[in-house]
C-alpha cells in the first residue's frame, strides 16, 4: 500500500513539474517554433530553394536513374 502511495506522489510531481513547464514561455515558444513554423520579431529566415530536376551534392550518393525505355524498344531486344 505503502509503495502504491509513493509511486502515485512520484507520478503526480512529475506531472506538475510537465504542467509548469507547458504554462511557461518557453514551451510556447519551442511549440510556435517547431509545429506551427513561426519565428520572432526581426528575426531572419535562411531557406535553401529547391529546384525541380536539378541534383544536389547531396543526391551524389544516391543509385543513378534507371532509364526508362519504350515498350516497342523492350520488345525489340527481347526478339532480337
Amino acid at each position: 500500500m505503502n509503495a502504491e502511495v509513493s509511486g502515485l506522489k512520484n507520478e503526480e510531481e512529475s506531472l506538475k513539474s510537465a504542467l509548469s513547464y507547458k504554462k511557461s514561455d518557453d514551451f510556447v515558444v519551442t511549440e510556435a517554433r517547431n509545429k506551427l513554423n513561426m519565428v520572432k520579431k526581426d528575426e531572419e529566415i535562411f531557406a535553401k530553394p529547391v529546384v525541380l530536376g536539378i541534383k544536389d551534392e547531396s543526391s551524389d550518393n544516391q543509385k543513378p536513374e534507371k532509364r526508362i525505355e519504350s515498350n516497342v524498344s523492350l520488345w525489340i531486344k527481347l526478339f532480337l
